[in-house]
C-alpha cells in the first residue's frame, strides 16, 4: 500500500492497449510520485519524464506525464545514497556560484541566489559531519 508522496518505480511495461485504448504505459523503472488514490486499487502516478501513453490524471499534473497504476505495477523507490565523490562535486559547485554572486558576475539563468547557495554549502557540511560522527560512534570511541 502505498501513500500520496511516495516515490514509485513503474515495474511492469508490458502492452495494456487492452484495456487502456491506446495509450502505452510509462518505460520500465520509470521514477514517479504518488499523486491521488483513487477508490479502487489504482494510484495516479506523476512520473518525472514525458512519455508517450501519459495524460493528466484528471488535471492532476502536466499532460503527458500521469498514468493510473495499480499496486502490482509499482514498487517503493528509495534514493540511493549519493557518494563522496558525489558530494565533493556539488560542494565544489556550490562554492563556484558564490564565488561568481559574491562578486557580482554572470551566472547561468534559474540560479539561486547567494543566501540559498550558503544555505545548501551548510547543509552539506552538517550532513557530512553528522556522518562522521555516526561512524565515530560505531567504532566505539
Amino acid at each position: 500500500m502505498f501513500r500520496k508522496g511516495d516515490l514509485v518505480k513503474y515495474v511492469l511495461n508490458k502492452n495494456v492497449a487492452a484495456h487502456n485504448g491506446i495509450l502505452s504505459p510509462p518505460p520500465n523503472g520509470a521514477i514517479g510520485e504518488i499523486r491521488v488514490r483513487d477508490s479502487s486499487s489504482s494510484y495516479g502516478v506523476v512520473f518525472k519524464e514525458h512519455f508517450s501513453g501519459g495524460h493528466d490524471l484528471n488535471g492532476a499534473c502536466d499532460y503527458g506525464f500521469g498514468w493510473w497504476a495499480e499496486e502490482y505495477e509499482l514498487e517503493l523507490y528509495v534514493k540511493p545514497k549519493p557518494t563522496k565523490t558525489a558530494i565533493l562535486l556539488e560542494y565544489e559547485k556550490l562554492c563556484e556560484l558564490a564565488y561568481l554572486l559574491e562578486r557580482d558576475r554572470k551566472v547561468p539563468p534559474g540560479s539561486p541566489s547567494l543566501k540559498e547557495v550558503k544555505e545548501q554549502m551548510q547543509k552539506i557540511k552538517q550532513d557530512q559531519e553528522r556522518e562522521n560522527f555516526k561512524r565515530f560512534i560505531r567504532r566505539g570511541y
